[in-house]
């Protein structure tokens, strides 16, 4: 009588521990679940840069020249430059589409012209896209910004931040280039003068 009333002791406290174990486990699995998922929209900074009017965001190298203008005298033919008798060129930089702001490099490489004596960058001068830039210029003129020159490469180095409408602006760099009254004969009549122009993202 003892030995069964024990066997059913062990019996009821294997059903205890089976119940349990359910419950556990369907506490376990019994449970509100909601999976979602989503995008996050990220929103890219526009780099759009041209030189000159010229797309330069994925090109290397202009298609047009960079128009030459000599200082118009009465004493040297149209067209033409000599000793006493510079001229000017004109790099356009339009940040306009731009995004962010930049800062932009100009390289003019005077190499070519070690034949000619006193002909060297005199200056440059900045203009906004809103100011009248002068279609006639006489003479260099006087109080230009200066430029460094390292090795015969002179170089112009400026920022375009960004405006009040979050986009970047045009600027206009005219680079006058003179010939000293001591300049020698130049062994031709046509030389090119590279130009490089190098516009960047600016960070501060």
């Amino acid at each position: 009588m003892a030995i069964k009333k024990k066997k059913s002791s062990f019996d009821f406290l294997i059903f205890l521990f089976v119940i349990a174990i359910a419950l556990g486990s369907y506490s376990s699995y019994s449970k509100y679940t909601s999976t979602v998922s989503g995008n996050s929209t990220v929103n890219i900074a526009a780099w759009n840069v041209k030189v000159n009017t010229e797309d330069v965001t994925d090109i290397a190298d202009l298609t047009e020249n960079i128009s030459f203008t000599p200082i118009e005298s009465q004493y040297v033919a149209e067209g033409k430059i000599a000793p006493s008798v510079g001229g000017y060129f004109d790099i356009i930089i339009d940040t306009s589409d731009a995004e962010v702001a930049s800062t932009y490099t100009i390289n003019i490489n005077l190499t070519v012209l070690d034949s000619l004596e006193g002909f060297s960058v005199a200056g440059y001068e900045i203009y906004d896209a809103d100011d009248d830039i002068p279609s006639t210029v006489s003479a260099i003129p006087d109080n230009l910004e200066t430029a460094s020159t390292t090795s015969n490469i002179t170089t112009i180095t400026r920022e375009i931040l960004l405006g009040s409408d979050g986009k970047g602006s045009t600027e206009t760099v005219r680079v006058f280039l003179d010939w000293a009254e001591s300049g020698t004969n130049p062994s031709s009549t046509t030389v090119q003068i590279p130009v490089q122009v190098i516009v960047e993202q600016y960070f501060g």
